[in-house]
């Protein structure tokens, strides 16, 4: 089983970027709201997760094609 991590701190999802939920066809990731909403957060307050990662079959086209290199998969 695959294990997604994404670095928070290089995801450029706040920027417009969505390549991850683009790409990945069985829907490991979700975007999500943060509450309360903090600087660190980015100026949107969302983030997206790996919450499904069960269903990751390891073709790591979120890795490959995700621009800021925020994204990793372990077996």
């Amino acid at each position: 089983m695959a294990k997604i991590s994404i670095d928070q701190t290089k995801c450029q999802y706040n920027e417009g970027c969505r390549r991850c939920l683009e790409v990945c066809w069985v829907g490991a990731f979700l975007m999500h709201s943060l509450k309360p909403r903090t600087r660190e957060h980015g100026p949107l307050g969302f983030r997206i997760s790996p919450i499904f990662d069960t269903l990751c079959i390891g073709c790591e086209e979120c890795v490959k094609n995700c621009r800021a290199e925020a994204i990793s998969v372990k077996y």
